[in-house]
């Protein structure tokens, strides 16, 4: 069973750069985009705010048959419970200066890799999803930001 997930992150960069950003670091064969991640996740039941901290590995491919759109894919880089994420990322023109990164796709917990999950188990494991994803596009932007600069 998967779940989707979709989020965006607004760039202040031009959509044409960006997504010639997004590819050329796609480009790099053999060169996984490696992000820590720290996901601070509420706990309503318990009046609780926790933080998660792990290693994340992603990997971008060129989608053949679309110049703009990259295959995702991220899991943990090593074991654990965070989301294992197959999707697509693009750029999407927004101003003249600024475009939004999308991100859509489905993500699997570890308990449901393993083919029991629990209803608290699933809420926790969403919220890693969404934390995952955010984590995610801020390393993307971010590396638009510096390559933008450079």
């Amino acid at each position: 069973m998967t779940n989707p997930l979709a989020r965006r992150l607004l760039v202040r960069c031009p959509q044409p750069l960006a997504t010639r950003t997004l590819h050329d670091r796609a480009g790099k064969r053999g060169d996984p985009w490696a992000f820590s991640l720290r996901a601070p996740v509420r706990l309503v039941s318990l009046d609780a705010d926790i933080v998660l901290c792990g290693e994340t590995i992603a990997e971008l491919a060129a989608r053949p048959a679309d110049e703009s759109t990259l295959e995702v894919r991220w899991q943990p880089a090593g074991v654990g419970s965070f989301p294992l994420f197959d999707g697509r990322l693009w750029c999407e023109a927004e101003t003249l200066c600024s475009s939004w990164l999308r991100l859509e796709g489905a993500y699997r917990t570890l308990d449901q890799r393993l083919h029991h999950s629990e209803r608290g188990e699933r809420t926790i494991g969403h919220r890693i999803a969404l934390a995952t994803a955010k984590a995610f596009l801020d390393e993307v932007a971010d590396s638009i930001r510096t390559l933008r600069a450079a």
